[in-house]
């Protein structure tokens, strides 16, 4: 579902009025305007939101698979314009995990992670997952393990959650994660 404009949702509850702001996701169309555009004016923090909304509404999930196109013009955006450095990481990261480019992903999350606001481009856990599978995909195991600590304290997913506790296990075993075959 794909939503326009802004909107306010209101729901008096229990005698309480419950009001809330809905930031709308891009449309397609949306977002090759705002990509077409000329203003150099951007709030960057806004923009990586809507990136990361756009890239997941092309590749509906696919893994291996990645839409070239898209990055293309994503890469020709940002490089017109002054922007954060870590910007270009982020999407690199995410330009690196969609295509399987772990070496590229990997240099991506060690980027953001040294500088302590990785999360804030990429979220937490996708940063902490994406980046330590990324080098662990890669064989280096002491670098994923070195990530790992470096973003523990970010990590937002619960200690006991199955998909955590199986990352620790690949970080604890010293093991590289299989790679999937085509």
């Amino acid at each position: 579902m794909c939503i326009d404009s802004n909107f306010s949702v209101s729901r008096p509850r229990f005698g309480l009025e419950l009001r809330a702001t809905i930031r709308p996701f891009p449309t397609h169309r949306n977002w090759e305007r705002q990509l077409a555009g000329t203003d150099d004016d951007v709030d960057w923090t806004f923009w990586i939101n809507d990136f990361r909304q756009a890239e997941r509404d092309r590749d509906g999930g696919m893994d291996g698979v990645v839409d070239t196109e898209f990055f293309e013009s994503v890469y020709a955006f940002v490089d017109a314009r002054e922007h954060p450095a870590l910007l270009r990481s982020a999407i690199d990261f995410h330009y690196g995990l969609a295509s399987w480019d772990f070496d590229l992903a990997g240099r991506a999350a060690d980027e953001l992670a040294a500088t302590g606001e990785g999360a804030k481009w990429i979220g937490a856990d996708l940063l902490v997952e994406g980046g330590v599978t990324a080098k662990l995909l890669t064989g280096d195991v002491d670098g994923a393990r070195r990530l790992y600590q470096a973003l523990l304290d970010a990590y937002e997913r619960d200690p006991e959650h199955l998909r955590r506790r199986l990352l620790e296990a690949y970080l604890q075993q010293g093991v590289n994660v299989p790679k999937r075959e085509d």
